[in-house]
């Protein structure tokens, strides 16, 4: 198809194309609240498509040159005239003039007086590369890519800037956060120290816009809930080469890695439309990009929150093995401290001045039996903090009780701290199972693991052939930790067998319970480990087992492996080689030390 086919004059300006104010902070943009006409927005939201699975960020998206997008085109006028409002000498112009102050001083090295569209098409395979595959027009020659996307749960972006060879990035949305009841989702825009200054909450026809400078990062929130997806057009100007001096972009890196270093405190969000950001009840923290929840910090602010007590007694909750997980970091956390510990069910009588109750996922729609017990433990205890937890607070007793509650209330991931911070008193840290020593299990895997839930937490009832799901099957942690560390890969929909494969060295494919708490966890937590969300992963295993044919024989039927039929020989050897495997595993484990070491030391003594 050719750009601006077919069309008059007065199809081609859809958008409000005049100039804008130019907001400074944290970087140069621009926002319109109503960027298309009201009446063929109304139309595009009408038959926005529903974005097949394909590479892109969303992992949901339509581009020009895909078959759906030309058949969008051909079908319907909307879209046509959005598609020539942007293909056009005109945006090309409105653009420049808008950011006409912005383009010698941020590094923009090509003569802008002579740009001018061409109706070039990026492909897929080009969108994705550093550099085009080949160069076809001149630098000033520019092109526009309108591609549409749409996000789902488990979406999001890191902080990161454009590819250098875009001259304008825009977001218009076609969607509403609170109709669409999203959880995360928003655009975040950073300032030079990586910090978030501005978020922009997804609203009906709301257009965002920013020159592609080496200063422009932005991110996204994790998309943790949402009851329909989020609709969205991305509109680039891009030349064929990179416009954006590397020498001024690697000043501005230097620049923000100084500010990094040297930041003392965190500025809050400013407020934009219709998006309310009431004062943070903790006014000491303010919310932070994913990427910056890290260990030493999540240890300072727990054990911080334990200063000057004298008298500690530590609340279990109980659970599978994942809350073993939990109690056994929260042990190696407050090494050193003097405390004692007491189950959730037997705290008849107890009293004392500081109550620590242990993470969990207790406070969800499936598992919500924590929320009675708050207050019943803060009249037992002079101080209540709640260590890293997940929390739904579309929940009613979760909400009553956080709104009511004087204790301390940490979450241990973004998504749940946003939903808390202003029902109580509240701080973010990591879950505890990441002070757990790890190194004793770490060793090379083979094979792959499918551990996924069976409890009333899964989101579908299908399970894998081969699945083993070990946070309640394993009699114990040491087991709970063996089994995962003989293996390679690992697909879960579990929390801390995701956490504790991950950690371990192990690739990771996850996807979400019923609620947000692994995508929230594994962006606040994992985002330098191999994990990747995949949207309906057991669902698909089973499909695709159904459809090969795969069975689960040998190892696999009695530890989550996936089997495909093999030679009797290939049996034997994989026979052979799990039982040295497992011999190996018996021989260092701590339980086959501790037994050995008592039954030498009744030898020593009988021999006495």
């Amino acid at each position: 198809m050719k750009a601006g086919y077919g069309l008059s004059e007065a199809d081609r300006g859809v958008c409000d194309l005049s100039r804008l104010m130019l907001n400074y902070e944290p970087f140069p943009h621009i926002i319109h609240d109503q960027f298309i006409e009201p009446e063929i927005y109304q139309q595009l939201r009408e038959s926005f498509p529903n974005c097949p699975p394909n590479t892109s960020p969303t992992g949901y998206s339509l581009f020009w040159g895909d078959d759906d997008y030309q058949r969008l085109l051909d079908e319907q006028p909307s879209w046509r005239s959005l598609f020539n409002t942007f293909h056009s000498q005109r945006f090309i112009d409105w653009a420049r003039e808008q950011f006409a102050s912005l383009w010698r001083r941020s590094g923009c090295n090509i003569d802008l007086s002579n740009a001018r569209y061409v109706p070039y098409c990026e492909d897929r395979i080009d969108k994705e590369r550093v550099t085009l595959r080949r160069v076809k027009y001149a630098p000033q020659d520019l092109w526009v890519r309108m591609d549409i996307y749409q996000g789902r749960v488990g979406y999001s972006r890191p902080i990161h800037v454009d590819h250098r060879r875009r001259f304008v990035s825009m977001l218009i949305y076609l969607c509403d956060q609170r109709e669409n009841q999203m959880q995360g989702g928003e655009l975040l825009l950073h300032n030079a120290a990586h910090t978030p200054v501005k978020r922009i909450t997804p609203q009906h026809d709301l257009m965002v816009a920013f020159p592609c400078t080496g200063s422009s990062h932005h991110s996204v929130t994790p998309i943790t809930f949402l009851a329909a997806p989020r609709n969205y057009i991305q509109v680039h100007i891009s030349s064929s080469v990179d416009i954006w001096d590397k020498q001024c972009e690697e000043t501005i890196n230097q620049t923000a890695r100084h500010a990094q270093s040297n930041a003392n405190s965190t500025p809050s969000f400013f407020d934009l439309r219709a998006t309310s950001i009431t004062p943070d009840r903790n006014p000491t923290f303010a919310l932070r990009s994913s990427d910056c929840l890290d260990l030493e910090t999540s240890r300072a602010k727990l054990l911080g929150a334990l200063a000057g007590a004298s008298d500690i007694t530590v609340i279990r909750n109980p659970g599978p093995i994942g809350d073993h997980l939990i109690h056994a970091g929260l042990r190696r956390l407050l090494k050193g401290i003097d405390y004692r510990e007491v189950g959730l069910w037997k705290l008849d009588g107890e009293r004392g001045e500081v109550a620590i109750l242990s993470g969990s996922g207790g406070w969800c729609k499936t598992h919500q039996h924590l929320p009675p017990y708050l207050q019943r433990i803060e009249r037992q205890f002079e101080r209540v903090i709640v260590f890293p937890s997940s929390f739904d607070t579309t929940v009613k007793s979760v909400r009553k009780a956080l709104s009511r509650t004087r204790a301390l209330v940490f979450a241990r991931e973004f998504t749940s701290y946003e939903q808390i911070r202003q029902l109580c008193r509240s701080e973010i840290a990591h879950d505890s199972a990441f002070f757990f020593d790890f190194d004793p299990y770490q060793r090379p895997g083979h094979g792959t693991l499918l551990a996924f839930r069976t409890d009333r937490e899964a989101v579908a009832e299908c399970v894998p052939a081969g699945n083993r799901d070990i946070a309640a099957a394993c009699e114990s942690l040491d087991e709970f930790l063996w089994t995962i560390a003989r293996h390679e890969v690992v697909m879960t929909d579990r929390a801390h067998v995701m956490i504790a494969a991950a950690l371990l060295g192990k690739q990771v494919h996850f996807s979400p319970s019923n609620y947000h708490k692994l995508p929230g966890l594994a962006a606040s937590s994992l985002q330098s480990y191999s994990v990747s969300f995949v949207p309906d992963l057991r669902e698909k295993l089973t499909n695709e087992q159904k459809a090969t044919g795969a069975n689960a024989h040998s190892e696999s039927a009695g530890d989550g492996e996936i089997g495909f039929p093999m030679s009797e020989l290939e049996q034997l050897r994989v026979l052979a080689n799990e039982g040295g495997r497992s011999l190996n595993e018996i021989l260092n484990s701590k339980s086959f030390r501790i037994v050995s070491s008592y039954w030498r030391l009744r030898r020593y003594l009988s021999g006495r």
